[in-house]
Parts: structure tokens; sequence; C-alpha cells
């Protein structure tokens, strides 16, 4: 109901997105945005962090905080696609072991 409202009066939803720095840059990420340079190696960290939470730790995406109407798999997607997450495979890539991974948000975080 409260989208249908925004959208009739035209006003937009600011997207989330995080921040990382690496060498003098700052890298931002955007939901489900994969046009980084380093795309495809950041998709690949993500699926070996994944598979080796659920089959070491048996973990379980939280799919109750995706309130779109869509199956159980559209939704683990949808979480796994998040900003926050992009930038920390991404630091996890190019951020030595010793330093820590800072990520600044746009938006607070819920959940």
């Amino acid at each position: 109901r409260i989208r249908n409202l925004m959208k009739q009066k035209g006003l937009v939803r600011a997207s989330g997105c995080s921040y990382i720095e690496h060498g003098n840059k700052v890298h931002k990420f955007v939901v489900g945005d994969w046009s980084h340079p380093e795309s495809e190696k950041i998709q690949k960290k993500l699926k070996e962090i994944r598979k080796k939470m659920k089959s070491e730790l048996g973990f379980k995406s939280r799919t109750e905080f995706v309130l779109h109407d869509v199956d159980e798999d559209v939704k683990e997607e949808m979480i796994n696609q998040h900003s926050e997450k992009i930038a920390m495979a991404f630091g996890l890539l190019v951020i030595s072991p010793m330093e820590p991974i800072i990520i600044r948000k746009n938006l607070r975080i819920c959940g």
C-alpha cells in the first residue's frame, strides 16, 4: 500500500549502496549491480562463502525479511545480492587478511 502511495506521489526510494575503500579509491556497490570490473571474481567469492557457511556451519538465510511475494529460492538469491555482501566479498579479495574490512552504507541496516 505504501509503495503504491509513493508511486502515485512520484516519490522514489533511495537505493541502498555500500562503499569500501581500497588503493586510494572508493568502490561503490549497489544491490544486484554487477558492473564492477571485478564482478566475476566477486560472484565466485560469494558462492564460495555461501557454500562454506551452509556445509560447515549449517547456515540458513533469514528470508522472512524479504517482503516480496516470491519463492524461497528467489528470496535467498535476492538476499545474496545485497550491496554489503558484494562489498564484503570484494574486500576479502583485495584487502590484506591482517587489515580490517570497513564497509560504509548510505542507509541504515535492518534485521
